[in-house]
């Protein structure tokens, strides 16, 4: 795991954390009913295409609040220095 946020997902019902993962890029969820006990095994739950002559991405940024349903979430990141990229990824 490099980057994660953890919130209140109204969707799981539960804590969740959100996060990006290496220079593979995948973005992952993971649930806990109990914090101090740690997290599920996490699903990725995107995975962009890159851009052209990007290699590299950071900066990851969740947006449950955009939603309060948690049915869907809004996900920004950046590439290589050179581009802001944002998705939204929704919940089955």
């Amino acid at each position: 795991m490099d980057v994660g946020e953890i919130f209140y997902s109204n969707y799981f019902q539960s804590p969740v954390i959100i996060y990006s993962s290496g220079f593979s890029f995948h973005i992952a969820v993971a649930k806990s009913n109990d914090l101090t006990k740690g997290f599920s095994t996490p699903v990725r739950i995107y995975t962009p295409k890159w851009l052209p002559g990007t290699a590299l991405a950071y900066s990851f940024h969740a947006y449950p609040a955009l939603d309060a349903s948690g049915k869907t979430l809004t996900l920004t990141w950046a590439e290589s220095a050179s581009f802001i990229r944002a998705a939204r990824v929704t919940f089955n």
